[in-house]
């Protein structure tokens, strides 16, 4: 149980563990932010980009992977699909929204905020 961990009355570990929870907090307000301000879509192509950011740190910063060729060229194949996921599903979007105003004959300009639209 939690309570009856002994680490809860050393220092270093109760500020790093509280400097975890401050970090983690700012995470999820920047997630949120990023979700105000754009599009879901781009909030998930930033995430993909985060953790392709995240996991290349920990290979080399991280002291526990056991470099090797094979598995280095397998997580690079798994990041790059991601990547390109993401990336066709935004360009995909893009241009059927595009495509869509184009047919209907409407103009959709953006507020220089960039949160709301005007449609005419």
């Amino acid at each position: 149980m939690a309570v009856k961990f002994e680490g809860w009355f050393n220092g270093t570990f109760v500020f790093c563990f509280l400097l975890s929870c401050i970090m983690g907090f700012v995470l999820m307000y920047s997630i949120v932010l990023c979700s105000y301000y754009n599009s879901a879509l781009t909030t998930s192509v930033v995430g993909a980009i985060k953790n392709v950011a995240v996991a290349y740190i920990g290979i080399f910063l991280g002291g526990d992977y056991l470099f090797s060729w094979t598995n280095f060229i397998g997580l690079s194949i798994c990041m790059s699909g991601g990547l390109a996921y993401s990336f066709i599903t935004f360009t995909t979007k893009s241009s059927q929204v595009k495509a869509e105003a184009k047919e209907s004959g409407t103009v959709i300009t953006l507020d220089p905020t960039g949160r709301g639209a005007t449609i005419f």
